[in-house]
């Protein structure tokens, strides 16, 4: 359990102004005595929120913008030293939320900021 930050190309908000939730558990599959399989099921929120800049503006596309995933990541660990590993990965996630809050303080469940950000 953890706190992420994410940065969103494109929105006009420079730095990691929103924090999220990174929650999960793994398990691990031994294949030899310096090889193992991992995975991983992770909850986890993204986006960006607007704040004040050095001069006292509002830069960005909205205040506020917040994606909730469920993260799937499998990994083949190889350790080749006793503090060193090698790690191969692939991901999948699945977005199961998103809170959206507009310039001028309205939430809009439907709004597509994809759309916006092309």
């Amino acid at each position: 359990m953890g706190i992420n930050g994410s940065q969103i190309w494109g929105d006009e908000m420079k730095g990691f102004n929103k924090g999220g939730v990174l929650a999960g558990v793994f398990i691990d599959f031994p294949v030899s005595k310096r090889s193992f399989f991992s995975m991983e099921m992770n909850y986890t929120q993204k986006g960006s929120r607007r704040m004040m800049d050095e001069f006292n503006q509002n830069p960005g596309l909205w205040n506020l913008l917040r994606i909730s995933y469920i993260e799937v990541p499998i990994f083949y660990n190889y350790r080749f030293a006793e503090k060193a590993d090698i790690n191969i990965a692939f991901s999948h996630a699945l977005k199961v939320g998103v809170k959206y809050v507009d310039l001028n303080g309205l939430e809009d469940p439907d709004y597509d900021f994809i759309r916006l950000m092309n």
